[in-house]
């Protein structure tokens, strides 16, 4: 190649084409805001904003419940292990008195 050819691409667009102001446009495709949605498209898309809210609410609220579920679960297990600990701390005690008497001591059956 010699040194007096250029690159296609240096030098711009070749082809432009003036448009002139009484013909009408070349283009036929409606812009965004011509084109109208489907009312049952609208409808579907408030139906589903709805049901979103609705399950967002009802997510709340089960967070809300399992939350006071948990609490009162761990205060039913609390006293349980309270319960436990105390009736064992009294199978102690009642070992060591009857040891000390010179007694036997026989635990309940269950």
């Amino acid at each position: 190649m010699s040194a007096l050819c250029t690159d296609d691409r240096e030098q711009g667009p070749k082809h432009v084409v003036p448009q002139d102001p009484l013909m009408a446009p070349t283009t036929t495709v409606p812009s965004v805001s011509d084109i109208e949605v489907p009312e049952t498209l609208l409808k579907k898309r408030k139906q589903n904003e709805k049901a979103r809210e609705e399950r967002v609410l009802a997510a709340v609220a089960a967070r809300k419940a399992g939350k006071a579920k948990r609490k009162v679960v761990f205060k039913r297990a609390e006293a349980h292990v309270k319960e436990y600990l105390a009736k064992e701390k009294e199978e102690i005690r009642l070992k060591r008195a009857a040891r000390t008497a010179g007694d036997y001591y026989v635990p309940a059956q269950a």
